[in-house]
């Protein structure tokens, strides 16, 4: 493989490492006759791993050669979402938690406001009731 320096450079700058195999031929059987069918290759695979979790995360291939494959990898893993470290998804994982945690909260409280307002409006209704009631004791000669 000969890499230009300008991807070798973007290699660099992503913190990534390529990994080119060569795939033969591929074949798959025919559903309906069971039959070997030809399906791909033969063809280069160029994959970019993150280097310092070795994750995958972009994958192109070539039929034309690995230089093909290699480029057009390096290329496409310049948009592709990179891996998380352990560190960045355990932080991920902590903030949902957290975050749902919060939103937990927040529906409890807003419910025990709910109810403080149900119990207020009420209250308020029942004392409206026993001053109507003593008034109207009141306005009753004996």
């Amino acid at each position: 493989m000969n890499l230009s320096q300008e991807h070798l450079s973007i290699l660099h700058r992503l913190g990534a490492k390529i990994r080119v195999s060569y795939q033969a031929e591929t074949y798959v059987e025919d559903p309906a006759s069971l039959r070997p069918k030809r399906k791909t290759g033969p063809k280069y695979v160029a994959e970019i791993l993150d280097a310092s979790t070795d994750e995958l995360y972009h994958r192109a291939e070539s039929d034309k050669g690995e230089n093909e494959a290699a480029i057009a990898a390096i290329l496409g893993a310049v948009d592709a979402p990179k891996p998380l470290t352990a560190a960045q998804r355990e932080s991920e994982k902590l903030k949902a938690e957290i975050l749902d945690k919060a939103k937990a909260e927040a529906r409890a409280q807003n419910e025990l406001d709910e109810q403080k307002r149900i119990n207020d409006e009420l209250r308020a209704r029942l004392d409206a009731i026993e001053r109507a009631t003593s008034n109207k004791k009141a306005a009753v000669p004996a």
